[in-house]
């Protein structure tokens, strides 16, 4: 099934001892199946946002470039940016999706040092979502 639903999208990404903080409150086209659930939209910063969970994975893609995670695992991922590709560790620590909100929290690494900390959270604006499956990872 599909929809359209206006969601509030935030995100805290920790590197260090800096937090960068993003919202925004955009129209998201959400699809899902009994196995997999996808959120896109448009930011309006970054452009095209798109995350899609499928069972204990989760890619999330973010302009140009699309990362791979995997619940309580070590994924070798290489990122790309307007600077050249990054090549890195990804380890998603969380993924909960439940009817009225969607909470990723993943780490990035470069060999064994933490890069970053990242916290994404979608939470619709209206309710109506009842159709969402609680799923706890």
């Amino acid at each position: 099934m599909k929809e359209m639903v206006k969601i509030r999208y935030q995100s805290v990404i920790s590197h260090e001892s800096e937090k960068i903080k993003d919202h925004c409150e955009v129209e998201a086209e959400h699809s899902y199946t009994l196995t997999k659930e996808v959120w896109s939209f448009i930011h309006p910063t970054h452009g095209k946002i798109e995350i899609v969970i499928c069972g204990d994975d989760v890619s999330l893609t973010y302009g140009i470039s699309t990362m791979k995670l995997r619940l309580n695992q070590s994924v070798d991922v290489s990122y790309a940016t307007l600077y050249g590709t990054l090549h890195m560790t990804s380890y998603l620590k969380k993924c909960i999706v439940q009817k009225d909100k969607l909470s990723i929290v993943y780490e990035l690494y470069d060999r064994q040092a933490l890069i970053s900390k990242s916290y994404l959270n979608i939470t619709p604006i209206h309710q109506g979502l009842n159709h969402l499956s609680e799923w706890h990872r």
